[in-house]
């Protein structure tokens, strides 16, 4: 049985709250919110396939650190709108969704936190608007190795549409996910399986999913985009991430970034937040700086 949406994440945790916003072309988006409402605000992206729920182990220590944490299901995920045109889900559409709600939230200007495709949408929306972002953690970023979808690109082809999508994933398969997008800690219990399966049980959950696969910009930035890119920066890979291959990649990129920050977990696969948490926090909470109020 899936969860119902009541029951998905932040339920039962006393120190976040949920809501769902308007945007102005009439779009819903869902954002999960800790701290004080008046903090200064630091906003979490999630990757592919995944949900605010990746971050739940950093709203309570950031929220305790000064900070009115902000972790978005980004378009097509959790329990955000999943609209159905192809355009919606092209990087630079996705960042006119990250705009769109940070406006909406009346954030005018907070550090970025991200993982994964989430890194990417990030990394473009602070080319764009370098202002509004004056610092950058990202966790086995899109755009800073190789990467490798190309399992998933076989189950969602392009041409896997309509009443060939298949209406529901099974909840082994999300386990079996999980598992091989991690290193040696593998999967932490039941509760994050169900987490991870419980958006999958929405008719067009799947149809998102194969529009990003097949629309979004996955190829790593070159260093001349790069360049664009002036704020701090912070780089955290696990040495055997098999999702965003950085090994020939972010060496390279990093160099042509000047004071970026680059860090490995050692025994970490691809989601270094959720794998290894504590350590991360380490890292994050001083590369941020204590937040004025």
């Amino acid at each position: 049985m899936h969860l119902s949406s009541d029951a998905m994440y932040p339920a039962g945790e006393s120190h976040a709250t949920a809501r769902r916003l308007s945007l102005p072309d009439g779009e819903q988006v869902r954002v999960v919110e800790s701290g004080d409402p008046g903090a200064p605000a630091l906003i979490f992206l999630h990757g592919w396939g995944c949900s605010a729920y990746a971050w739940r182990h950093f709203a309570a220590p950031a929220a305790a650190s000064g900070w009115r944490t902000i972790a978005i299901d980004l378009r097509g995920h959790g329990l955000s709108d999943r609209p159905s045109e192809a355009g919606k889900y092209r990087r630079e559409a996705m960042v006119d969704h990250l705009e769109a709600t940070l406006n909406a939230l009346g954030v005018a200007s907070a550090p970025i936190v991200a993982h994964s495709m989430g890194g990417s949408v990030a990394v473009s929306f602070a080319m764009r608007a370098p202002k509004r972002v004056p610092r950058l953690a990202l966790f086995g970023p899109v755009g800073f190795g190789i990467v490798n979808r190309a399992a998933w690109s076989q189950l969602l082809p392009p041409s896997l549409t309509g009443a060939l999508l298949p209406s529901r994933i099974p909840r082994w398969a999300v386990r079996f996910a999980l598992k091989h997008s991690r290193g040696a800690k593998g999967v932490s219990d039941e509760r994050e399986v169900d987490e991870y399966w419980a958006p999958t049980q929405f008719p067009d959950f799947l149809n998102a999913m194969r529009l990003l696969l097949h629309g979004f910009t996955w190829e790593p930035w070159t260093p001349t985009e790069l360049a664009a890119l002036t704020q701090p920066l912070m780089l955290v890979f696990g040495d055997r991430d098999s999702v965003v291959k950085p090994q020939s990649v972010a060496p390279t990129l990093v160099r042509c970034l000047p004071g970026a920050q680059l860090h490995v977990a050692h025994g970490a696969g691809h989601v270094v937040p959720e794998e290894r948490p504590e350590w991360a926090l380490k890292l994050l909470l001083p590369f941020l700086n204590p937040p004025d109020g």
